[in-house]
């Protein structure tokens, strides 16, 4: 984040927004490389010193600074710098965040189901993913979508990614391999619901191991508690 300006300016403080989710659906406002970037953008920085803004922590919700405050967030893996130091650096504000809220971190599977992202570099990040969100986790509440690679990938003819039965078994390996590898109980792991059609989904859902639940979040069942079904494939003989 950027160092705060010396103005004679009063800053008005913020208006907690968070509480506009009690008995509604909670809705993770995405957090786009273009506001990321903004911190390290001279004109940008110029322009809020101009206008009296203590920080670029005016234009963050999660910030103590900003302009309104908002608890949760969603930032995608998939057009990220995932090195920590470089992650720091690009994205700033979702390291230095209030530590109550909480960020949904996003797989990055929808660039591989696009194309924007190789799956074979995207299965050789793997490790990488890991420490990086182990980093996350450890300066705040994070809630991390298993590594999935969305059939629509296959759907779409994307090089390398097969058919939707290879789309499924690549899914069942990167998060089996997640879930061996995390610190259990550091973050909490999420399975993302996968295909084009409604057979598709019958097909996912009968894959996996126990019964699967539609997690609703309200006030009476916050994310921090909610118990997450993870991607636990059946063992065939």
């Amino acid at each position: 984040m950027s160092a705060p300006f010396y103005s004679s300016a009063p800053f008005k403080p913020p208006t907690d927004i968070t509480g506009l989710t009690v008995g509604n659906a909670i809705v993770a406002s995405a957090i786009q490389p273009l506001l990321t970037a903004g911190a390290n953008n001279v004109k940008l920085m110029e322009g809020l010193k101009r206008a009296g803004y203590p920080s670029f922590d005016v234009l963050s919700f999660q910030s103590d600074n900003g302009f309104f405050k908002y608890d949760y967030a969603l930032f995608s893996a998939g057009n990220a710098d995932i090195s920590i130091a470089g992650s720091q650096r690009q994205a700033g504000i979702i390291w230095d965040r209030r530590p109550d809220t909480i960020v949904i971190i996003d797989s990055g599977g929808f660039q591989v189901a696009t194309g924007a992202l190789n799956v074979q570099t995207y299965f050789r990040r793997r490790r990488q993913m890991l420490r990086w969100l182990e980093a996350l986790a450890r300066k705040g509440k994070i809630i991390a979508c298993g590594m999935d690679v969305p059939t629509a990938a296959a759907r779409n003819g994307i090089p390398g990614v097969g058919d939707f039965d290879n789309c499924l078994k690549r899914t069942e390996m990167n998060i089996r391999w997640q879930v061996l590898g995390r610190t259990p109980g550091l973050y909490r792991l999420l399975n993302v619901l996968q295909g084009m059609a409604a057979y598709e989904l019958v097909l996912i859902v009968g894959h996996a191991d126990g019964p699967q639940h539609v997690v609703g979040l309200s006030q009476d069942h916050p994310i921090p508690s909610v118990g997450v079904q993870l991607f636990m494939p059946r063992q065939h003989k």
